[in-house]
């Protein structure tokens, strides 16, 4: 797909993925974030297990590909949702539990404990993870990337 600077060659589109994790709505995505995403999701259904006690049932998706500037702002550099190689969690959905939305006030509950935990995971498969906390354009999703960088550095805040 192509759009000006703005494209991806053969993204893929995710509904669902292993362990019936549905992507609501469906990201569009190239293959190596798409790997990421997946590799995340069964931590994260993992982690949903231990310390909620619930089976993870979706990703509530914000922005997969979008031909935008980082942050939204048309003067920036374009941001990697342009090149479908970036994806924003806004929240999760369980089996038998009300649904978590990603941010902050959760103090020390096990919902807290468990977007921690899902947080530290991401850092190990995304080149670049942005949550609440790391600056104010991410207080309310988690946004994953694949942004190659200088001698691998990888940027989790």
């Amino acid at each position: 797909m192509s759009n000006g600077q703005c494209g991806a060659e053969k993204p893929l589109k995710l509904t669902r993925l292993s362990g019936d994790v549905a992507l609501m709505p469906p990201a569009t995505l190239v293959c190596n974030t798409a790997e990421a995403l997946a590799r995340l999701a069964t931590e994260a259904q993992e982690a949903s297990e231990r310390i909620l006690k619930a089976p993870l049932r979706s990703l509530s998706i914000g922005t997969s590909y979008e031909c935008r500037g980082q942050n939204h702002d048309p003067e920036a550099k374009l941001s990697e949702h342009s090149f479908a190689n970036g994806v924003d969690i806004m929240g999760y959905g369980f089996e038998g539990r009300a649904p978590i939305k990603v941010g902050a006030g959760l103090d020390d509950a096990p919902e807290a404990t468990f977007q921690a935990a899902i947080r530290a995971k991401a850092c190990g498969f995304f080149r670049t993870v942005l949550g609440p906390g790391s600056d104010a354009a991410h207080g309310n999703h988690l946004h994953l990337d694949e942004r190659e960088r200088n001698a691998g550095h990888r940027l989790c805040q």
